[in-house]
């Protein structure tokens, strides 16, 4: 849920001052667990040795103030531009490294999977109405990449309980989160980090949008090197001809871009030029298919047809033969019958007129040629003709 357009009575409210109460964060660099710090209306003085985390605690504020590829951290040790820190350091906890099998390593307090939170609670002096900024940050798995950070941002009028807060999502799901918030007196959540600064902007009457950015160099400050440069940068607002330049070059990429539009409708133009011939084409094409289409349905059909004729004719001319064949063989049968019956009746006639007695005279006659040649063979032998 996220809502920019929010009204507030600020009534009687010009002329207070608005101070900060607390700061507490939960998992924050060397600060493990839950940490609150109660910062005095009339003024708290934070010192310590180098590394006792004054850095530390500044830069949970400006994680709520700032996007965070913005924050300068540490700014106050790193004057010379050099930036030992980020936010994936503080929420993992980094301290130092060591070299493990020939790299370095960064140790940490905090690996794998883990949820760091800050919170910072503004107090109008007068009518002690309070402004609540609450920021959670996750880290899924080992990664060290400020692009896999999750940065969630709340706003309300009311204190917030932060380590409630963080049990409601440490199953990194944003749902039990914003339902636990919606408890608190005007509370609104977002994941865009510039709707969150517009509102809380709005809330703390920042005006002057470099306002946070001109509280996070003073936070941080050692020495001025170029106090006309400080002021010009953070305080002045803005002139309009870099953004003119810019909203010009930004024109000239825009006609640049249309200029290859047309360029590629031209071309596009070009080669579907020829498209209403073709269509006309395959329009006629898809008719002449349809017409074969219905022509083979009918030749498929006439042929059909034509070939039942011929069968049935064929059928006819077969069941013809078959009767003529039948008749001869009827006939045939006929005449086998006859046959046998003449034979049989002129066997018997035969039998009847001698035809045993005939056969044995014959069988007399062969045997006297026989003996006669014998004779004769024998005699030819005995005188030696």
């Amino acid at each position: 849920m996220s809502d920019t357009s929010l009204m507030f009575d600020f009534v009687n409210e010009s002329t207070e001052q608005i101070k900060i109460a607390s700061i507490s964060v939960i998992n924050w660099g060397p600060l493990h667990g839950h940490h609150e710090v109660k910062i005095d209306p009339e003024g708290t003085l934070i010192t310590g040795d180098n590394g006792a985390g004054k850095s530390t605690l500044v830069d949970a504020l400006m994680t709520l103030l700032r996007p965070s590829g913005s924050v300068s951290y540490n700014i106050a040790a790193a004057q010379d531009g050099k930036k030992d820190r980020s936010i994936v350091t503080y929420i993992r906890g980094s301290y130092g490294n060591s070299m493990v099998d020939g790299t370095q390593v960064t140790r940490n307090l905090r690996e794998n999977s883990v949820i760091s939170a800050v919170k910072a609670v503004y107090e109008f002096t007068s009518s002690k109405r309070q402004v609540v900024l609450l920021g959670i940050f996750s880290i899924k798995g080992e990664s060290n990449a400020n692009a896999d950070v999750r940065k969630i941002y709340a706003l309300a009028n009311q204190d917030i309980d932060i380590i409630a807060a963080v049990n409601a999502f440490k199953s990194l799901e944003l749902k039990p989160l914003k339902g636990f918030l919606q408890r608190y007196d005007n509370c609104h959540v977002y994941e865009n980090f510039t709707e969150y600064e517009t509102a809380f902007r709005m809330q703390l009457r920042m005006d002057n949008s470099n306002a946070p950015a001109l509280l996070s160099r003073a936070l941080g400050l050692k020495r001025i090197d170029d106090l006309t440069a400080l002021i010009r940068t953070l305080v002045l607002e803005k002139g309009s001809l870099d953004a003119d330049a810019r909203d010009a070059i930004a024109s000239f990429e825009d006609l640049k871009a249309i200029h290859e539009i047309l360029i590629d409708l031209f071309n596009q133009e070009k080669e579907l030029k020829d498209l209403p011939e073709k269509a006309k084409l395959y329009e006629e094409l898809t008719k002449n298919i349809a017409l074969l289409s219905s022509a083979e349905s009918s030749l498929n059909s006439y042929a059909a047809g034509f070939a039942v004729k011929h069968y049935l004719k064929s059928e006819q001319n077969i069941l013809l033969q078959k009767e003529r064949l039948a008749e001869e063989i009827k006939y045939t049968e006929e005449d086998k019958l006859k046959a046998e019956a003449d034979k049989n009746t002129k066997f018997q006639l035969y039998l009847e007129n001698g035809g045993t007695g005939s056969q044995n005279l014959e069988q007399q006659l062969a045997a006297l040629k026989r003996e006669e040649k014998k004779t004769s063979d024998n005699s030819t032998f005995a005188f030696g003709f």
